[in-house]
Parts: structure tokens; sequence; C-alpha cells
């Protein structure tokens, strides 16, 4: 029988018990997030890391060979491919029943080729730019081998004051598509729309971010369809004409682009005399 340890069994609520002791490895932007918001909610996380004088910085412990063999979870918060290196140098170090848990967005649970540990995944949908970035009513993907890790997965979400959402393992690629299409991406179209203006970009920058910020706070309220705004949902052909005959030719195919899943969102087939590809 597989030996679990018994941090590993989520508390009942109406129970104190201790929480799980957590080893983090790797402390860049989504490690460090991490290991700052459990200490926050007071769970003493242990941290394995190249760069100590940072672990010291941030006022994080640094995981002694008695942490990463009693621990319950370990964390793994390093790059994608370095997920199945760093895995198999840590775990000769690990307890029996420490549970393997990345942060991978796109990765399965295969990456620790350990079929007999306990394996899981913990992805923050928060775009983290450095460690000290509140993860608090952001969410996080999980998935879990077993239905037990899972329950604990929660409650690290929980004192994290994350929400869950959880994630098919056979749908990890696309739903970190979809992730990265809502932020890195969202970066990349308003560097476009900064560029299609046409002005100084210390000016107009900060004009497109409120505006942006607008439409979310619509969104957030109505939901995606239904904040739409513009020329495409108002019908309005001769705007979309002069916006394709006044943007750069690299930047033509990316509006055209948006504006036919704007169009499919607004319920509209087409607009009279516009071609926006097929």
């Amino acid at each position: 029988m597989r030996k679990t340890h018994p941090g590993l069994k989520a508390s009942k609520p109406k129970r104190a018990a201790p929480p799980p002791r957590v080893v983090v490895v790797g402390l860049g932007r989504t490690g460090g997030a991490l290991a700052l918001g459990l200490a926050a909610a007071g769970w003493k996380p242990a941290v394995v890391t190249t760069q100590p004088a940072r672990a010291k910085a941030l006022g994080l412990k640094l995981a002694t060979p008695k942490d990463r063999a009693g621990a319950h979870l370990c964390f793994f918060a390093v790059p994608d491919a370095a997920v199945a290196a760093v895995s198999a140098e840590v775990m000769p170090g690990l307890g029996e029943g420490t549970a393997l848990i990345h942060c991978a967005g796109a990765l399965s649970l295969e990456v620790f080729q350990q079929p007999k540990r306990l394996r899981g995944s913990f992805h923050p949908l928060v775009a983290i730019s450095d460690p000290r970035d509140p993860l608090e009513g952001r969410f996080a993907a999980i998935a879990a081998s077993e239905l037990e890790l899972l329950r604990v997965l929660m409650q690290v979400a929980e004192a994290l004051r994350m929400h869950t959402l959880e994630v098919d393992e056979k749908k990890r690629a696309r739903y970190h598509a979809g992730a990265v299409m809502s932020a890195g991406l969202v970066m990349a179209l308003l560097d476009a729309a900064v560029e299609a203006t046409d002005l100084p970009a210390a000016i107009v920058e900060p004009a497109l971010l409120a505006l942006t910020e607008s439409a979310i706070r619509g969104a957030r309220s109505k939901g995606l369809a239904a904040s739409l705004t513009g020329p495409i949902v108002r019908g309005d052909a001769e705007v979309v004409k002069r916006h394709l005959e006044a943007l750069p030719e690299g930047l033509r195919p990316l509006y055209k682009t948006l504006s036919k899943r704007a169009l499919a969102m607004s319920g509209r087939r087409a607009l009279d005399g516009v071609d926006l590809g097929p």
C-alpha cells in the first residue's frame, strides 16, 4: 500500500489541525509568491533555492534535510522544461509519502515519472511580476492523482485565499493556451494597439490601459459578450473600413482576426462591404 503522510489527510472544518509541512523548490516569482503567501497564512514553508541571499531577503527559511524528509507537499516552482530534472534531483531527499506538486500550467502529472507517488499540480492563474504580488482573490488550476491530494490542494488554496479551478489532464495544453492568451498575449495585443495609434507610447499607453481596465470592469459585471463595445457591435461598417485603410499592413491581419471574433460574439454574421477574410 502506498505510504502517505498523515498531514495529507485534509483537516475537517471544525478541527484545528496543524497545516501540512511544505517545501517549495525554486524561488522565482511564482515560488516566492507561493512561499510568502503560505508563510503569511501561518504555514511555515521551507524553500530549496540556489539563491540563499534572496530567501533571506524575503524572510523565508531554507529547507534542511529534515524539512525535505518530513515534507507532506513538495512544490516545484521551476520552468516547465526543468520540472522533470529538478524533481529527479530533489526526490532522493524527500520522504516516501511526500506528494510532488508542479506549478506548471501545460504539464501533465506524468512529468514526474513516479506513478507510485502522490502527484499534483497547482498553477496560480496570476500574472506574477514580483514574488510579493498578492495571490488573494485569484484562481489556481489544480489537479491530483488521487482525491485525498486534491482536497489538500484545495486546503492550500484556501490558506492563500484563492479560488480553485479543476483541469482535466487531457485538456491542460488548451487550458494553458487560454491562460496565456488572457494575460501575456493581452500585453502583446496592447502593444499592437499602442502602435496602431501612431502616437508617442509614453502618452497613449496610460490612456489605453485605462480603457482596457474599464472594459474589464464591464466584463466582470456583465460577461464578455454583453460588454463588447465599438464599431463591430454597432454594425458600423464604414468605421471598420477606415480602420483597415489606416492601419499598417502588419497590423491588419490581427485587427481582422479579432474583429471576426467580435462579430461572432455580437451575433452578427457580417458587416456590409467589409472583407474580414475567411
